[in-house]
């Protein structure tokens, strides 16, 4: 009897220790390959149980700035496999958050509002900032769209445009 228990319980752990694997596949980053190298980023789950984690490759440059003499490299390359943490995103492009001109007391209250939630995310800005953050689901194979749309940004002289109307004149 001893011995038909000991079977049991070692059927037992190799059915969890499967059921451990097959959920860890889940929870490694994908390696993706493009011309540049080799990318992998960091699994993000959600706390809401519908959503399916997604895979974060942050900070991942897609062009060079107009320089007044030619840059070294025409564009980003590396060797092997660069991982992208959310410690590695790149400065975001350089807004004024203060010391704008309103026109009104119903946009005051939004802009300032908005501004307040955006704060701890702008605090590297630069004037460089040809990168954009990939988001991609985890489990299963769904196609990704990546749009980068901004709200709001401000031209040279200082004055607001509303980056989703210039985009649906397009």
């Amino acid at each position: 009897m001893i011995e038909r228990s000991k079977f049991t319980v070692s059927l037992l752990n190799l059915v969890f220790l499967f059921r451990f694997i097959e959920c860890g596949r889940h929870n490694v980053p994908r390696v993706f390959s493009t011309p540049s190298g080799s990318l992998s980023g960091m699994l993000i789950p959600f706390a809401n149980p519908i959503l399916s984690p997604v895979e974060a490759i942050g900070g991942i440059q897609y062009g060079v700035a107009k320089r007044f003499n030619q840059p070294l490299a025409s564009d980003e390359r590396w060797t092997g496999r660069k991982i992208f943490l959310s410690r590695s995103l790149r400065g975001v492009c350089y807004q004024p958050i203060s010391n704008v001109k309103r026109s009104n007391a119903n946009n005051i209250f939004h802009y300032e509002s908005y501004s307040r939630r955006l704060e701890p995310y702008i605090i590297r800005q630069s004037e460089d900032c040809l990168a954009f953050n990939l988001y991609v689901p985890a489990i299963g194979d769904y196609p990704v769209l990546q749009l980068d749309v901004v709200a709001t940004y401000f031209k040279q002289d200082g004055r607001a445009t509303n980056g989703i109307a210039v985009l649906e004149t397009y």
